[in-house]
């Protein structure tokens, strides 16, 4: 039986676009994309790749993507801001940044959180600092994370979208949310057109702003993070409707609106990675993969 990627939905979103917008163009095929992993390949150097497989390190059993993709040993030229709107508003929110955490109570901690956040402020001056940033950061600093200054950017700035005034990205993921639930799961659909929750944003922005880092616990995040810095957003969506099929019966036994946003924001996750625990143990991954449509049996 074999394996592969899921396949997006791609093709039926971008072709309803093209259609609505009367964009006179065509959608790059597969054969297209393989043509370009492998110019890609080519001028990277094989050599180079698999050095750097070689030389990054392990955690928790799967090589650390972030060291590979994200890396580069690029160095930022970076200064923190010094206006004060954007220190009041990240003074606030690093005071907000994992209360529950020893480590995060550290004056020393809390200091290069808040360098961290107030040298992006400076460095992409047209979006600043914006909510959902610390989480990241924090992240980066809980796991030590080398150059986490330069990674922190690097992913920030694939993210930005989702920061920048009007958040056209945050809009555009939540829309894209919404299809695959009605598509995939059109139970839970109707049950959450039935208790009124007609906005989504409600539960889902703080999970893809801070690329689900504000409530993954701590010992699943480093795989969110590699998952991010390997394909994307699209990962957080992927992974947002698999935590949505796996705790599917839960959501439609609660018939209140706020319950269900709490357990969204909160108990859905940690459920998940408790399922993904279990799963593994049993040996039932696979099957579980597939159910979230991490990979497509054929």
């Amino acid at each position: 039986m074999q394996q592969k990627l899921w396949d997006d939905e791609y093709d039926d979103i971008m072709q309803s676009e093209i259609s609505y917008h009367k964009f006179n163009g065509q959608l790059l095929t597969k054969q297209d994309w393989d043509y370009v992993f492998k110019f890609i390949i080519i001028h990277i150097g094989d050599e180079q790749v698999k050095q750097s497989i070689v030389n990054s390190s392990f955690q928790l059993g799967f090589i650390n993507l972030l060291q590979i993709l994200i890396g580069n040993n690029h160095q930022f030229d970076l200064k923190p801001t010094d206006n004060p709107i954007q220190i009041e508003l990240i003074d606030r929110d690093i005071g907000r940044t994992y209360t529950k955490q020893q480590q995060f109570k550290s004056l020393e901690i809390r200091q290069e959180l808040k360098y961290i956040l107030q040298c992006y402020a400076e460095f992409d001056n047209e979006v600043g600092y914006s909510q959902g940033m610390n989480y990241i950061a924090a992240a980066l600093i809980y796991h030590q994370i080398p150059q986490r200054i330069n990674y922190f950017i690097k992913i920030v700035q694939t993210h930005r979208l989702n920061f920048i005034k009007g958040t056209p990205s945050l809009f555009s993921n939540i829309a894209q949310i919404n299809y695959k639930i009605r598509k995939y799961i059109p139970k839970l659909s109707d049950h959450f057109k039935n208790i009124g929750l007609n906005d989504l944003c409600i539960c889902f922005s703080n999970h893809i702003l801070t690329i689900l880092m504000q409530a993954t616990p701590f010992k699943y995040q480093l795989i969110i993070l590699n998952l991010y810095a390997l394909n994307g957003e699209k990962i957080i969506r992927k992974l947002i409707i698999g935590m949505l099929e796996i705790n599917q019966f839960k959501l439609l036994e609660i018939n209140d609106l706020q319950q269900v946003s709490k357990y969204i924001q909160k108990e859905m996750v940690i459920n998940f990675f408790d399922d993904l625990q279990n799963s593994r143990k049993n040996m039932l991954l696979l099957r579980l993969l597939s159910q979230i449509r991490l990979i497509k049996k054929q």
